[in-house]
C-alpha cells in the first residue's frame, strides 16, 4: 500500500457490484459500484501508518469488547509517531470517541489540522492510555498523487477530451 493509501478513506466509502446480462451472449459481465464520499480541504494530515480494521468478531479474542478497533501494521519512517506506536498495537479510542475504521481516525486528524489526538490502545494485552499521537502534512504529496492520478486518466483515449484532461 502506498503511505497515501487513507487520503480515499479519509472521509468513507461504500462497494457494491453491478451486473449486465444479454440475451444476444450466455455471459454476466459485473462492474464494481464505488460510492465516494470526500470532504474538501486545505491542508491534508495523516498519522503517516499503515492500519488494518479489525472487526469486532476478532476484537473479542482481544478482550471483552463488542467494537471493533485499528491494528498497526506498518509506521514509516518519517512518521512523527515512530517512537510511541509499535507493530500491533490496537488503536480503541482517539480524542475520547471510539475509532473502528480507518476513516475515523483520519477525519479526527483532519478535522482539527492535524493537531494532536489523544489515545487509548491496546498493547499485548494491557491498555495504554493517553497516548498523544501527531498528525504530519501530507498536502503536497496528495496534490502531486492527485496530479499523477489525472496524467494517468488523461492518457485513456476517449477522456482526453474530457474538461479536465486541457
Amino acid at each position: 500500500m502506498s503511505p497515501f493509501y487513507n487520503r480515499y478513506s479519509g472521509v468513507g466509502y461504500g462497494f457494491a457490484y453491478t451486473s449486465i446480462n444479454s440475451n444476444t451472449w450466455d455471459e454476466s459481465i459485473q462492474y464494481p459500484y464505488i460510492e465516494v464520499l470526500f470532504t474538501c480541504l486545505n491542508e491534508a494530515y495523516a498519522p503517516q501508518m499503515e492500519l488494518r480494521e479489525i472487526p469486532a468478531e476478532d476484537m473479542k479474542h482481544l478482550v471483552k469488547d463488542l467494537r471493533g478497533g485499528l491494528q498497526v501494521e506498518k509506521i514509516f519512517e518519517k512518521s512523527p509517531n515512530m517512537k510511541k506506536l509499535k507493530n500491533g498495537d490496537v488503536i480503541i479510542r482517539a480524542n475520547g470517541e471510539r475509532v473502528q475504521e480507518i476513516f475515523q481516525l483520519l477525519a479526527l486528524f483532519n478535522q482539527d489540522k492535524g493537531h494532536d489526538l489523544e489515545v487509548d490502545l491496546l498493547r499485548d494485552g494491557v491498555l495504554v492510555t493517553g497516548l498523544i499521537l501527531k498528525g504530519a502534512n501530507i498536502t503536497d504529496e496528495v496534490l502531486k498523487d492527485q496530479q499523477d492520478l489525472v496524467k494517468s486518466v488523461c492518457r485513456k483515449k476517449e477522456l482526453k477530451k474530457h474538461p479536465l484532461c486541457k
